[in-house]
């Protein structure tokens, strides 16, 4: 178990601050090969083994003598084998493997962001490029808000071919919808300083809000994509920024989705 920032080992602490860089971490942030670590309870020094299948850590956790309810981060975690490490690889960003054509990397890294956002983030390592990020972004708005905008283009508004005229008007959207998403990453994390809310960087802040823009291709959907990709997307990137920040779901939830909330309301105003 290593800090995600600068790899240093964080066993037997019960302080969730690495002692080399002082990046804040979480126990609940790790998965553990089962029956492979060694808890020991404040109140009765029980000491047991967890979890036991693989997963991540529950918030508390019960222990097996007194039954009182242990805080996950309070608790000192030590391998039951001092000689290894039974941290269970959460797996590596699909974009960034560079093992596949483009457009696989991009469905894959997609479908990891609705189904394991947390390892999505977690294993896209701290130093990787933002400019990955932004390619992956640029692909996800290139699906959802130009293939949306010239449906309503050249299929509704303009049926006889005429559309070609709004084109530039698309690729302005598009490019609009492109910058939005890094500047709106920044303003969260502003947001979370300003809440005096600890964070890892405004790097990993926009690395989350990138990777969670694959759901921004539900745009491409006609009539109800314009209306769930921009929540899709604020849900999603909630998760990842929770779990690249560490901090509480609740708090990013809030604000991703009254982000969301309020685009919706201005570009409907403007429209």
């Amino acid at each position: 178990m290593n800090c995600s920032t600068c790899h240093y080992p964080l066993w037997h602490l019960t302080d969730r601050t690495c002692p080399e860089c002082a990046s804040p971490f979480s126990a609940t942030a790790y998965r553990f090969i089962p029956s492979s670590i060694q808890l020991t309870c404040p109140h009765c020094a029980a000491e047991f083994t967890g979890p036991d299948a693989g997963e991540f850590f529950p918030d508390e956790l019960p222990c097996p003598r007194c039954h009182a309810a242990l805080d996950i981060d309070a608790l000192a975690i030590r391998p039951a084998d001092p000689s290894w490490d039974p941290t269970m690889n959460v797996g590596r960003n699909p974009w960034l493997t560079q093992r596949s054509w483009f457009l696989r990397r991009w469905y894959d890294t997609f479908i990891m962001s609705w189904t394991r956002p947390g390892h999505l983030v977690r294993g896209t390592p701290p130093d990787a490029p933002l400019t990955a990020a932004l390619g992956y972004l640029a692909i996800s708005v290139c699906f959802g808000t130009l293939v949306s905008a010239l449906f309503y283009s050249f299929v509704l508004v303009h049926p006889f071919g005429a559309g070609v005229r709004a084109l530039p008007m698309c690729l302005a959207a598009t490019a609009a919808t492109f910058l939005l998403i890094p500047a709106w990453a920044v303003a969260i994390h502003l947001l979370l300083v300003l809440f005096r809310v600890p964070t890892r960087g405004v790097h990993r802040t926009i690395h989350a809000a990138c990777y969670a823009s694959g759901s921004l291709a539900l745009g491409a959907i006609p009539f109800l994509g314009p209306v769930i990709g921009p929540f899709a997307f604020a849900w999603i990137a909630a998760r990842t920024t929770a779990r690249a920040q560490d901090t509480s779901l609740a708090v990013t939830s809030w604000l991703w989705l009254v982000g969301a909330l309020l685009i919706i309301i201005v570009f409907g105003t403007i429209r």
